[in-house]
């Protein structure tokens, strides 16, 4: 009886350190290449066996400056823009927001959260049942994918892994009574931004030059805080030419449109 316990126990011991030497994912991911070859010795806890990815949801971690602190907050909408997908807009949220910024940098650490995208749905994303999808124009589409739909479809070919470059788009809220200006029409320079502003005496048009204070600038456009006031006519282009004084004439009947570029005049 005593030499059949020992065997058992043997035998269970034996078992033991067998299901010790198995290799389990701590978490469901996918893996990668593998590091080691059949037959290779590796240390317990220090040799690279094969990388584990977690592909769902994902996250992006990205820098902001210390300014823009006032201006973010959990849950804000975030769009990123992936150049495999050139025309779509990947909705998701900022989840966190570091307690401390960069002392050398003074930028702040946020992190947005995305949910994966199933690879075969993008192909025809407006008529997929696996994510949601709406045309913002009539090239771009916007596409918020959900991780319980994937879950419960049991998706395993996702679009996005880990390390991919995006760039990020954050919603604000509109500003109220915001004054906008093309940003050509804005001078830059160390004493500060200005625009000239056309001013008319009698019959005779010239310009002004007048400092503005300029906020958020997206595209060709820039908001104007303060210096000069709804209404106003400004010079779009050109005031590289111009100095404070300058007497011009105004002509309206140029289309635009078609207009040489200023940069290219020359050319």
């Amino acid at each position: 009886r005593a030499k059949l316990l020992e065997a058992e126990a043997n035998v269970e011991k034996t078992l033991t350190l067998i299901d010790q030497k198995h290799i389990r994912s701590p978490f469901a991911g996918q893996l990668g290449l593998r590091e080691v070859n059949i037959g290779e010795y590796i240390s317990p806890g220090q040799t690279p066996v094969v990388s584990l990815q977690s592909l769902e949801p994902l996250y992006v971690d990205f820098f902001l400056p210390e300014q823009r602190l006032n201006q973010l907050h959990l849950g804000q909408i975030v769009t990123a823009h992936l150049t495999p997908y050139p025309n779509l807009r990947f909705v998701g949220k900022i989840t966190a927001i570091n307690s401390k910024a960069d002392t050398e940098t003074h930028n702040v650490k946020v992190q947005a959260t995305f949910s994966n995208c199933p690879e075969a749905a993008l192909q025809d994303p407006l008529h997929s049942n696996l994510l949601d999808a709406k045309a913002i124009d009539s090239t771009t589409i916007q596409i918020q994918c959900d991780s319980a739909r994937n879950q419960a479809n049991h998706i395993s070919h996702y679009a996005f892994i880990p390390g991919m470059f995006t760039s990020l788009d954050i919603e604000q809220p509109p500003l109220p009574k915001t004054l906008v200006l093309p940003s050509t029409s804005i001078s830059y320079s160390l004493y500060g931004n200005s625009v000239f502003v056309i001013e008319k005496e009698k019959d005779d048009y010239f310009v002004k030059q007048r400092f503005v204070k300029t906020g958020e600038q997206q595209g060709n456009e820039t908001v104007i805080m303060s210096g000069i006031e709804s209404g106003q006519l400004v010079v779009s282009s050109g005031e590289l030419k111009l100095q404070n004084g300058t007497h011009i004439v105004i002509n309206n009947d140029i289309d635009l449109s078609n207009a040489t570029p200023i940069d290219q005049l020359g050319e």
